[in-house]
């Protein structure tokens, strides 16, 4: 999976995330995740655009309002070309951060 920060510059191969209690303190959360089921790695920039688009609807139902008028920011996670091929990966993930 590919972490997708503010920048093109802040992504990050990621291979787990940890998981936290809903009643203790964290700054971000998944929201939302969704199965890629193109037949073949799209490539990283219509990956990326995917997830975005996908976690930009989502943000609303989870969050309640809609991402230009809350003060949460959301980032993506989704498959590199070597975890597709290597790992079968498929999946989007949606994160809210606060």
């Amino acid at each position: 999976l590919t972490l997708l920060g503010s920048a093109a510059e802040d992504a990050a191969e990621v291979e787990s995330l940890p998981t936290v209690p809903c009643g203790e303190a964290h700054d971000s959360e998944v929201y939302a995740s969704q199965l890629m089921t193109d037949a073949e790695y799209p490539g990283e920039e219509a990956a990326a655009l995917a997830a975005d688009e996908f976690c930009y609807a989502e943000f609303p139902g989870f969050v309640g309002t809609s991402y230009e008028e809350s003060v949460l920011d959301f980032t993506t996670l989704y498959p590199t070309a070597q975890s597709w091929d290597m790992l079968d990966d498929r999946e989007v993930l949606c994160m809210v951060i606060d």
